[in-house]
């Protein structure tokens, strides 16, 4: 726990250096995204402009605004390529620019020129004031916002997590698991066939971890070491994203679960006394459906802060015991009566021009009922049943985003 807690105050450490020492200077988007608002309020509203608010590009020569919103695009676009290269120097945009503006919003066949790149949904498309409560501040931030929206997110975390099962009066295990996560978001831009009223994201996600437990009775009786767990958690997810506020985004969301389990004790028998208590390998399977709350919060075009709560509950569940490794018995599985999990995290994410780095501490518990209890075919006067249980899990992962 000491180790864990000093790699969690050196990560800490890092981000706060680099977040002192990085420049703070807008990015290619954030460039193009002002301009482009500011042409909107134009369209939208010329007469409650302030010299301030006029529109401007990138060059020293201000070039004037054109009266098609994809022509002006394309000039700042360019300008932005020349300054990158570095063939342009840029300037501050000071200088207003004296050509007349149109008085009214383009046709609806004019080009949107709200598109910034392939892998960024629009943050401006929307400036309705909302007519419903799925419709809160138009389904996007607002327009001077800095938060980062992308339209596909991709991550790769590495998983760390200690864990305690423990079944009341029976039973406790105790281990540490590893492995990773994959998760797939997508959030689609306004006006596509998946951006609905009543959702606007959707996510993939699966983990995967192994480790080792120790075993001991309730009655400190039996204790054995070295069962070999492995757990993996599937999900589908569906949300809806709201924004309160310049800087937050709340997304509710639902959908689909299934989480497996196997303890592989097959081989690890205890002896006390004349007894010998052989281990069998159990497997675990749960359907559930989660229902949660996820946000993020973020000032700042290089950093965001995301939170999660969910609760999780259990539809279906049942026990796979292999105690046929036992002769004069048989296999047995129970079905288990429900049960419920609760999950939160807490994140931090860094982002780059083409992706983020992030670090994430979890905190997970599982709360299953007893299960039915089924007797050996060969054998009536013998029956099994699996105890009611509770899981512990707290854990910490780090990982890249594309």
């Amino acid at each position: 726990m000491n180790r864990f807690l000093s790699f969690i105050l050196l990560l800490t450490i890092f981000f706060v250096a680099d977040l002192t020492c990085e420049a703070q200077s807008l990015t290619r988007q954030q460039k193009m995204q002002q301009t482009m608002n500011c042409l909107s309020r134009q369209m939208s509203d010329p007469s409650e402009l302030s010299w301030q608010d006029i529109c401007y590009t990138y060059a020293p020569t201000p070039v004037p605004v054109r009266t098609n919103w994809q022509e002006h695009y394309e000039v700042v676009n360019q300008q932005l390529d020349m300054i990158e290269s570095g063939q342009l120097q840029e300037s501050a945009p000071v200088t207003p620019v004296t050509t007349a503006l149109p008085t009214s919003m383009p046709s609806s066949d004019a080009p949107t020129p709200m598109r910034l790149d392939r892998e960024t949904t629009p943050i401006d498309q929307q400036l309705k004031k909302p007519n419903s409560w799925f419709d809160i501040q138009g389904e996007a931030p607002p327009a001077n916002s800095v938060m980062t929206i992308r339209k596909h997110r991709l991550e790769y975390g590495h998983t760390g997590y200690f864990s305690h099962y423990d079944e009341p009066k029976v039973m406790h295990q105790k281990g540490t698991l590893f492995g990773y996560r994959i998760r797939y978001t997508y959030r689609p831009p306004q006006g596509s066939f998946l951006h609905l009223r009543e959702s606007n994201m959707y996510r993939l996600e699966g983990e995967w971890a192994k480790g080792k437990f120790n075993y001991r009775s309730d009655d400190e009786v039996i204790h054995s070491k070295g069962a070999k767990d492995i757990s993996y958690d599937l999900r589908g997810l569906i949300g809806k994203d709201f924004y309160p506020s310049l800087s937050l985004r709340a997304t509710p969301y639902t959908g689909f679960g299934y989480r497996y389990l196997s303890d592989k004790s097959e081989g690890i028998d205890t002896t006390v006394g004349s007894i010998t208590f052989v281990g069998y390998d159990r497997f675990s399977h749960y359907y559930y459906l989660p229902v949660g709350m996820e946000f993020l919060y973020q000032t700042d075009p290089l950093y965001s802060v995301e939170s999660n709560v969910e609760f999780d509950w259990v539809m279906h569940g049942y026990q796979v015991s292999k105690i046929s490794i036992v002769p004069g018995y048989n296999d047995i599985t129970n079905r288990q009566r429900g049960g419920y999990g609760l999950r939160s995290g807490l994140r931090l994410n860094r982002y780059f021009k083409h992706g983020a780095l992030f670090g994430e501490i979890f905190y997970r518990y599982w709360n299953i009922r007893q299960s039915d209890s089924v007797p050996d075919p060969t054998d009536p006067s013998f029956s099994l049943l699996e105890p009611k249980n509770h899981t512990n899990e707290v854990g910490l992962r780090l990982g890249v985003e594309i």
